[in-house]
């Protein structure tokens, strides 16, 4: 079927001609279909296409391209460099008067067409944006990290990471926020910890007493960021080992205590103090007594400053007698039983719990005697096979330590027996310590 041929008189022909004329711009391809469309069969539409464009600086219209963007890439380029400059001198002064980010919506509306150059501008000016409010959000957080005297901890970090990301750009990522926090925190810790130290250099190098509890709770209130309670805790162990000495078997003693053979070689302190010592073996109640409070002395120095914070109790543990007869009235078992009435009464000065557990190590066959001689002394297998470990209260060990008691150590031979019975039964080798009364010089 052949199609009916559409006649355009000369009176129409120009009255299209002055409807393309009319028409501002260059005539895109979606527009040159539309005249088409509105005009079938018309010939002559193309070349007063051609011409119209002609007058805008277009070249010959391409072929139509369905990508929007690159539709308007060409659209735009197509402007005469006279009329591109005047557009985007006019847009540049449009965006001169926006003093805010652009974001998406507000960008559509500056630029209907989507313009690449005008696109270009409006990244331009957010950039400079950015950097504008970066370079004022660095100035403020700094002079808040200036005048910030307190660790910023993990809610304060939050709120900044909060207050400086913005929904066009993160100012909290792109300017290291966290590591400068980091950085500030590392710092005001180092510096609270060195004065800290000289103040304890100062008034403690002596190591002749411990920080007391007032002392650290005043160091702590004025240096709240401070590894105090490390360092104190530190200076307070230095105090503990610089007060009590230990035997090579590791073994603390309080005195020295010296063999009847030998009394008239050495100071009469020490002879009185071993003369002391012999009649608290002896159960001689006043000699109990003055050794019960050395004892309790250093327990409490130990519970204060010789163990770690996470200790919560102390196992108080007696050395066996040699014989069963001798075990029932020891002056050990005595002394931990004084221990134990004073603790229930307030009367010992530590926040640790202290457990009479003097019934741990039991002789279960008697061993010879020999105080005097040393060559007669049991051997370590004797105590290995003749002590037995005893738990009936079925006491929880977790957390807590062993300190073994004894009144005199020569050899340290029934300590080390007593040491390994206790590890043989699960007792941790750092949380068993050994004090005696007095060491043998």
């Amino acid at each position: 079927m052949v199609k009916d041929k559409v006649i355009y008189d000369i009176d129409e022909i120009k009255r299209i001609s002055r409807e393309i004329d009319a028409i501002t711009g260059v005539i895109d391809d979606d527009k040159r279909e539309e005249l088409k469309l509105k005009y079938p069969g018309f010939r002559s539409l193309n070349m007063l296409i051609k011409s119209h464009n002609k007058k805008f600086g277009g070249n010959k219209p391409s072929v139509k391209n369905t990508n929007k963007k690159n539709h308007s890439k060409a659209n735009f380029k197509s402007i005469n460099k006279k009329n591109q400059s005047k557009a985007n001198a006019e847009f540049k002064k449009k965006l001169g008067k926006i003093n805010h980010f652009i974001d998406d919506d507000e960008r559509i509306k500056l630029n209907p067409k989507n313009y690449e150059n005008f696109n270009r501008l409006i990244n331009i000016q957010n950039n400079g944006f950015i950097k504008k409010e970066q370079s004022e959000i660095l100035k403020e957080f700094n002079s808040t990290l200036r005048k910030s005297t307190e660790i910023i901890d993990e809610k304060e970090i939050e709120n900044f990471k909060i207050k400086y990301t913005k929904d066009y750009h993160d100012f909290f990522t792109s300017l290291n926020m966290e590591k400068s926090i980091n950085k500030f925190n590392r710092d005001l810790k180092k510096k609270q910890n060195a004065e800290i130290v000289s103040i304890l250099r100062n008034k403690y190098s002596s190591l002749n007493e411990p920080i007391s509890k007032q002392a650290v709770s005043d160091l702590i209130s004025k240096y709240p960021d401070g590894e105090c309670g490390i360092l104190i805790k530190k200076y307070n162990k230095q105090y503990f080992n610089n007060k009590y000495r230990k035997t090579e078997e590791d073994v603390f003693y309080l005195n020295d205590y010296i063999r009847k053979d030998d009394w008239d070689y050495f100071d009469s302190q020490r002879v009185n103090t071993s003369k002391e010592i012999l009649k608290y073996k002896d159960r001689v109640s006043k000699f109990i007594n003055k050794f019960t409070d050395e004892i309790i002395g250093f327990t409490e120095d130990f519970a204060n400053y010789g163990v770690e914070d996470n200790i919560e109790r102390i196992f108080l543990v007696s050395i066996p007698s040699s014989t069963a007869q001798r075990n029932k009235h020891s002056s050990m078992k005595k002394t931990i039983k004084i221990i134990e009435d004073n603790y229930k009464k307030g009367l010992i000065d530590c926040d640790k719990e202290i457990i009479n557990f003097s019934d741990a190590l039991v002789r279960v066959e008697d061993v010879k005697t020999a105080h005097m001689n040393t060559d007669d002394r049991p051997k370590y297998n004797d105590h290995i096979r003749t002590i037995k470990f005893n738990n009936e209260e079925k006491y929880d060990f977790e957390n807590g330590v062993f300190l073994v008691l004894d009144d005199i150590t020569t050899t340290g031979t029934i300590m080390r027996a007593c040491g390994d019975i206790l590890r043989t039964n699960n007792i941790e080798e750092d949380k068993i310590y050994k004090l005696v009364i007095a060491a043998t010089k």
